[in-house]
């Protein structure tokens, strides 16, 4: 995926289309809600360390990103 200098991890995702990336234990969808690194909703591993906030983290070329669960 491609974004804009400066970007977050999320905004990345959002641009490229996913909106969600990660499941509650009840099957529900999450990804980006307060956008502000408050609510954990965004978690995602970057570059093998994990609970990172794809809304806090600045995207940067050959980041390796995964996510807990497929959403």
């Amino acid at each position: 995926m491609s974004g804009l200098r400066g970007q977050t991890v999320a905004g990345v995702l959002m641009g490229a289309g996913r909106l969600a990336w990660r499941t509650t234990p009840n099957g529900r969808p999450r990804g980006v809600f307060c956008g502000i690194g408050v609510c954990h909703d965004c978690l995602l591993t970057v570059n093998g360390l994990a609970d990172v906030r794809a809304c806090q983290r600045q995207a940067a070329d050959g980041d390796v990103i995964s996510t807990k669960d497929p959403a």
